[in-house]
């Protein structure tokens, strides 16, 4: 039994080490993976607490949105025009915070930062 034990635990040290180093990505939207440089970090920094920002603008503007919503689900004429007005409107915020933030990720990193950023775009998408 334990040379049993012992031969998974060896196979599993084996294919442990077998991952890039470039591949660690442990929390959702964390950039480390990317290896910035210093000029690079200091303006993805800045985009950041821009992007912050404006989230929380987004936030709010829900909240204010889904109490709209239920006063006029609550009124006698359910105006369809209107719920769909206020669903446009909250889907084109995001996809301009969305679009803004990733138009300004794109002229900061390079090429190779890129192709890594792309396997993790979807955590920057706006629900």
């Amino acid at each position: 039994m334990k040379i049993i034990f012992s031969f998974i635990f060896l196979i599993s040290i084996v294919f442990a080490g077998d991952h890039d180093d470039d591949d660690h990505h442990f929390y959702k939207k964390d950039l480390t993976f990317l290896s910035l440089n210093q000029s690079q970090q200091s303006i993805v920094k800045k985009i950041l607490q821009d992007y912050r920002i404006k989230m929380k603008n987004l936030q709010h503007t829900q909240k204010v949105f889904a109490e709209q919503k239920q006063n006029l689900f609550l009124q006698n004429k359910f105006d369809s025009i209107k719920m769909q007005q206020q669903n446009r409107q909250l889907s084109d915020k995001a996809s301009a915070i969305e679009i803004e933030f990733l138009k300004q990720m794109h002229a900061v990193l390079t090429l190779e930062q890129k192709k890594k950023f792309i396997h993790h775009m979807d955590e920057w998408e706006i629900d």
